[in-house]
């Protein structure tokens, strides 16, 4: 009997689980205690039993220190794939521990689509710590933002931080040139070289033209200048007059580009000069008074 109880004993011992706490309510400690990771639950599995108030299996007064949140070098102290460090977050004790890291569901760790920019959040920037900068092939990307109000460690080291990004690669491919030769290296009819793009390298290849190539683009319309013609809806109508500056919408003028002042070939008439129509009345009449008196 003695034997078969050490064996029970022994076997429960074994199946004892570390406190961890769940996703429902009744399986998390309640503020203002916080979960006990020293300590194991009950049973074979946490239970809402060993969770609630500090006389709780598995929860405890605060701490009067909790550290903030930072991940470890060990792989257990990380925030697993598709989560992110939440900086503004404690963990459960003094000192982290693993586990206060991996899904989103732990202390540390929140779900990567949570990280967007919002009021109260740094832009990113460097500190002078190692821990701070980005890791050797990625730099830093300033249209960021930190994870809190003041960047952390968590916000750096390598392209999936999110102060950090791998650095644009410069194109120092040729200027867009067709060839007065090669058929090969010029734009179709219907196209005309971009001349402010650059082939994907120097020189310049079939690729890079054709109706596919980054060093074409479609031609410009041909506007024909603005000319009336016989038919009354071609030409301006009053009080809007003809504009000889303008250009027709297309590669012949039409009946649309003309009519009032909105029309492409048409603007409203200026007006008269009054002032100066005005004033030679009144010179004939002084002329006319000078005469009499002479």
């Amino acid at each position: 009997m003695l034997k078969t109880s050490i064996i029970l004993g022994s076997a429960a011992a074994a199946v004892a689980v570390i406190c961890a706490e769940g996703t429902t309510a009744d399986m998390m400690c309640t503020d203002p205690a916080v979960l006990d990771t020293s300590k194991t639950c009950t049973g074979a599995a946490c239970a809402a039993v060993d969770f609630g108030t500090t006389d709780a299996m598995c929860c405890m007064a605060a701490p009067a220190v909790m550290a903030t949140c930072a991940e470890g070098t060990a792989t257990d102290m990380k925030c697993a794939t598709d989560t992110v460090l939440d900086t503004s977050q404690k963990c459960a004790a003094a000192a982290c521990a693993a586990v206060d890291f991996g899904d989103k569901t732990k202390a540390c760790c929140k779900d990567a689509a949570v990280v967007t920019p919002a009021a109260g959040m740094a832009t990113c920037a460097e500190g002078t710590a190692t821990d701070m900068k980005c890791a050797t092939g990625t730099v830093l990307d300033t249209s960021q933002k930190c994870a809190a109000a003041a960047c952390a460690a968590g916000d750096f080291g390598d392209k999936t931080k999110v102060c950090c990004m791998e650095p644009e690669v410069p194109n120092t491919g040729a200027v867009c040139a067709a060839s007065t030769t090669d058929d090969a290296l010029k734009c179709t009819a219907t196209q005309d070289v971009a001349t402010d793009k650059k082939c994907v390298a120097d020189p310049c290849v079939a690729k890079d033209f054709g109706e596919e190539g980054r060093c074409c683009k479609a031609k410009a319309p041909v506007m024909a200048a603005c000319k009336e013609g016989d038919t009354a809806d071609m030409k301006c109508k009053s009080p809007a007059v003809f504009d000889k500056s303008k250009k027709c919408a297309g590669a012949a003028c039409a009946a649309a580009d003309f009519g009032d002042k909105t029309k492409m070939c048409c603007m409203e008439k200026a007006p008269k000069d009054s002032g100066a129509a005005s004033l030679l009345p009144n010179f004939v009449l002084a002329a006319a008074g000078l005469m009499a008196w002479y």
